[in-house]
């Protein structure tokens, strides 16, 4: 089977189970389904974790996201940790400075790494492939490209979580804060988002925010293939709810 065979599969398997159940929501129909948008990257060997120059990318991606200053970015970076803490128990604000947070270093802390990262796939460019509103679905012939900034802990070691989520952490596995941020006809588009404990192979969901859309879910799909190639399938959905504080990561 060739990309898009693998691609067309994945994505018509990943939609059909998400749209139908979609972590204790209401299935989905027409009257309930606003949008979904499905991501679509592969990469050999390794990602690119921080895209050159940085912390220069860094600071570009965060000012398409709104983030125009030093203060700005420290703020959203102590979002982040502010997120961390209450979902995971973690308190890590006093242990990582303002100038670690704005030049996207590396710290380590025991158990956990905190950075920031700017990704990209080296053999095809995350990029969105598909969106659909309702029973209107559109294919890109030229797949707007995906630029991703994202705040993250990197589990170094086993250990049992606090916070909301109360469960143990598994080394590994990342915790991230951020936004994909990509332009449509319509304009550009930033989607926030946060993720529950995400493997690099298996994937992951999460929650995810538009300014327009309102709040919604990802699911995400990551499959190394015999070919060697890393797949990833990403779906952002945000249905139609009345009661948006249904929506729990």
């Amino acid at each position: 089977m060739g990309n898009m065979g693998h691609l067309a599969l994945l994505i018509g398997v990943m939609i059909a189970l998400f749209t139908t159940h979609c972590h204790g929501m209401e299935p989905v129909n027409n009257r309930t389904r606003e949008r979904v948008f499905v991501i679509f990257g592969e990469y050999k060997d390794q990602l690119t974790l921080k895209i050159q120059p940085f912390p220069k990318t860094a600071h570009e991606f965060h000012r398409l996201a709104g983030r125009e200053t030093r203060s700005q970015i420290i703020q959203e970076g102590r979002r982040a940790l502010d997120h961390f803490k209450n979902k995971f128990g973690l308190d890590l604000s006093d242990l990582i400075t303002d100038d670690a947070i704005y030049n996207g270093t590396d710290v380590v802390l025991g158990n956990v790494t905190f950075t920031t990262l700017t990704v990209a796939y080296n053999v095809n460019p995350y990029r969105l492939v598909m969106e659909s509103n309702g029973k209107k679905a559109r294919f890109y012939e030229n797949p707007p490209l995906i630029k991703e900034i994202i705040l993250v802990l990197l589990i170094n070691e086993q250990f049992k979580a606090g916070g909301t989520y109360n469960k143990t952490l598994y080394p590994g596995e990342y915790l991230l804060w951020g936004d994909y941020i990509f332009t449509t006809p319509r304009g550009l588009n930033v989607i926030h988002f946060r993720n529950n404990p995400m493997t690099p192979f298996g994937g992951g969901h999460g929650i995810i925010k538009h300014r327009k859309y309102g709040k919604g879910f990802l699911q995400l799909s990551i499959v190394k293939h015999d070919d060697g190639i890393t797949r990833a399938v990403n779906v952002l959905r945000f249905p139609r709810l009345n009661n948006t504080k249904k929506l729990k990561l």
